[in-house]
């Protein structure tokens, strides 16, 4: 399963969650890699939960309004894995 599978698994059980944490962590740390800008973990989840609800309310993907967020359209995109 790669880590955008595992953030965009709707699952909400402790053994999910955890992995969700895990995905989110890894992410921030290659993304902060890559960045001059630190981020944590929380905040680029927000960051991308506030463009997930931009793209629902415009209508720019219909995977979106269909109610599965997207992570993987800006996860995948830099970071493959």
């Amino acid at each position: 399963m790669t880590r955008a599978d595992v953030i965009e698994n709707k699952r909400t059980d402790g053994a999910t969650t955890r992995e969700k944490e895990a995905a989110w962590v890894t992410l921030a740390a290659e993304f902060n890699a890559a960045s001059t800008v630190r981020r944590e973990h929380r905040q680029l989840k927000q960051v991308i939960s506030i463009i997930v609800n931009k793209w629902c309310r415009f209508g720019l993907n219909a995977a979106v309004q269909h109610g599965r967020v997207m992570v993987s359209v800006m996860v995948r995109a830099r970071f493959q894995g």
